[in-house]
């Protein structure tokens, strides 16, 4: 059997063991059983694949070059959400996002894209652009979430989307342009200090079979927070108060603008299946809060927040144990943990779960700027410092107005 197959045989196999009985230890024995020696020979295939004499074949994720000629503008967007929804790209590559990043938070929007000289899409790279006196005037692609990177046929084709939008500085008036990636590119000036955290949940079928993958630390510690006597709610709309009370709370602490309310109400709004909010209660009070979006079988975090008075309980711990539970009942095959900095203490929180990490490359128009505007950066040390010593109505009233500025 080839090792799709096996992977396949695998995951029904974990189905067909949690549709049995609790009590029915036999049948779930046998069936287990039967997972391990899969699993073993699964294991046989790889290593007979690791051990094969090495062969003159191109790799796995090459691809060819695209010949025809393209022409890269932004003059249309006719057939993007239908290129995109043939072709791997993240939730945040759809026009509805186009919608919220402009009537939200207020960008210019440059929503590039590469077609041949019969106007067929090839490629796609969404650029939002800031103009502020304080910040300066900049492009992301995106801002405020954790990607947004070109989209094409060949990697040339994304390559030549870069190389176009940094070429328009001068006619956009722009200081540089910032595009976030997840694809390693020769050429460009690279930052790559952040990665994104994946954990794989294909052929895990309940939360228990995740904890058994853990340290026996941190099963410890699950089973400490969840044994805290927390509450978890999953919802919608009718969660958002009790998710931006915790939510701007905690970035007021951390010195950081908070996204305005209408933000997060927009994103519920216009994507009632795919986005849903999960709050943590500490008897009648919401003390931590989590923003889930599903792309497929794909689950992603994007934003999460716990207050520090909660840390006691181990709260963001049972945040997140809950949440992998709930995701891992709604049969997701990834869980998309969200953009880290290497060895900061979210990344290390992260990588104990099991998360593999994706290298980030954010590629720059203008070297110099690479890091420019980050919490790093002497512009905003004074700057958050001051912004955690404001009470919460202040910040809350200024930050929607300061943070459509950043990226």
């Amino acid at each position: 059997m080839s090792e799709a197959e096996l992977k396949g045989q695998i995951k029904s196999l974990n189905k067909d063991r949690a549709a049995l009985a609790k009590d029915d230890r036999l049948g779930r024995a046998a069936i287990s059983g039967q997972i391990k020696a899969t699993k073993k020979a699964l294991s046989n295939l790889n290593l007979r694949t690791t051990q094969a004499p090495e062969v003159d074949l191109p790799e796995c994720n090459e691809r060819p070059d695209f010949v025809e000629p393209i022409t890269v503008s932004d003059e249309s967007l006719d057939g993007w959400n239908e290129f995109i929804a043939k072709h791997p790209s993240s939730h945040y590559h759809s026009l509805e996002w186009r919608e919220i990043f402009k009537d939200c938070m207020n960008r210019e929007l440059h929503y590039l894209t590469a077609r041949t000289e019969k106007k067929e899409i090839v490629g796609i790279l969404p650029i939002a652009i800031t103009r502020s006196k304080l910040f300066g005037c900049y492009g992301v692609s995106l801002p405020y979430v954790n990607y947004g990177g070109p989209i094409g046929l060949a990697d040339n084709v994304e390559s030549t989307l870069i190389e176009s939008a940094f070429s328009f500085v001068d006619r956009w008036a722009l200081t540089h342009i910032e595009i976030r990636d997840t694809k390693s590119r020769p050429g460009f000036s690279t930052r790559n200090d952040k990665v994104c955290m994946y954990l794989d949940l294909e052929g895990v079928s309940t939360f228990h079979d995740l904890q058994q993958l853990l340290p026996a630390k941190v099963r410890s510690q699950v089973k400490k927070a969840l044994g805290n006597g927390m509450s978890f709610q999953f919802g919608g709309i009718e969660l958002l108060g009790d998710f931006y009370h915790v939510f701007a709370h905690h970035m007021r602490d951390l010195g950081t603008p908070v996204y305005g309310r209408e933000f997060f109400a927009t994103i519920l709004q216009k994507f009632p299946d795919d986005a849903s909010l999960v709050i943590g209660y500490s008897g009648s009070a919401p003390v931590s809060c989590a923003f889930l979006l599903a792309n497929g079988g794909e689950w992603e975090i994007p934003w999460a927040s716990t207050l520090r008075a909660a840390n006691r309980i181990n709260a963001n711990m049972a945040l997140y144990a809950s949440v992998l539970d709930y995701i891992i009942q709604k049969r997701g095959s990834r869980f998309d943990f969200g953009r880290s900095t290497i060895d900061a203490p979210t990344h290390k929180f992260k990588k104990q779960w099991g998360a593999v990490e994706v290298p980030c490359y954010w590629y720059y128009s203008n070297p110099h700027m690479a890091g420019a505007l980050t919490t790093d950066s002497k512009m905003f040390a004074l700057a958050i410092k001051a912004w955690q010593r404001l009470p919460l109505p202040i910040a809350n009233l200024l930050g929607p107005r300061l943070v459509r500025n950043l990226p």
